[in-house]
């Protein structure tokens, strides 16, 4: 049975959206600027899902869509993203393919695997296939469903068009390439050292 969800969590699920918006917008490129989600390239379309830790052990979550462009089918196909930067550990990534049903705002998890610092990728056991509401979701499934869906009510298509696009952290097919793109230049690079000075 899928659970049904209020519109206050729809609220709590938007606000999350804009406080994320908040953390991404300073680490876009030019290039991402022109929003790959316009140009129907939507696997090329990762957004910031949410970040926590501080270094040199941080985690960020990003999610894309894996429908067809212009697809409006329920439920909706997500891959979420756990980008892990803890040196001691061998997991460089976790990847989840998640469908989300938009009408009662629930996930269940489909498959998962976890990337190595070798280049391996290797298949994990999802412990728990059953849906649930989205805001009981701890790797940025309350974002990541408003990404996937609909406007909610209240906001109109173009305002939430708009916070995908700020929401967008970079554009590549592979889920590894974009974990690489995180830890060489958000957490590494130029980003990362423009943001330490601003801080200074």
């Amino acid at each position: 049975m899928i659970p049904t969800i209020s519109i206050l969590d729809r609220a709590k699920a938007l606000s999350v959206l804009l406080a994320v918006v908040a953390c991404a917008s300073p680490t876009r490129s030019a290039a991402q600027s022109q929003d790959p989600c316009l140009r129907d390239q939507v696997l090329k379309c990762w957004h910031m899902v949410g970040a926590e830790g501080t270094a040199p052990d941080r985690v960020l979550r990003m999610v894309r869509s894996l429908d067809p462009p212009g697809s409006t089918g329920n439920p909706r196909k997500l891959e979420l993203v756990e980008a892990i930067e803890n040196p001691a550990s061998d997991r460089r990534y976790i990847v989840r393919q998640v469908q989300v049903d938009c009408d009662r705002l629930a996930f269940r998890e489909e498959a998962m695997l976890s990337g190595f610092s070798d280049g391996t990728a290797k298949a994990q056991p999802v412990i728990d296939s059953e849906w649930r509401p989205v805001m009981e979701g701890e790797q940025g499934q309350p974002v990541a469903a408003m990404i996937a869906c609909p406007a909610p009510p209240g906001v109109s298509t173009k305002e939430h068009r708009s916070l995908l696009s700020s929401s967008i952290v970079t554009d590549a097919f592979r889920a590894a390439d974009a974990v690489d793109w995180v830890r060489k230049l958000l957490w590494d690079g130029l980003v990362h050292r423009e943001m330490t000075a601003r801080q200074r």
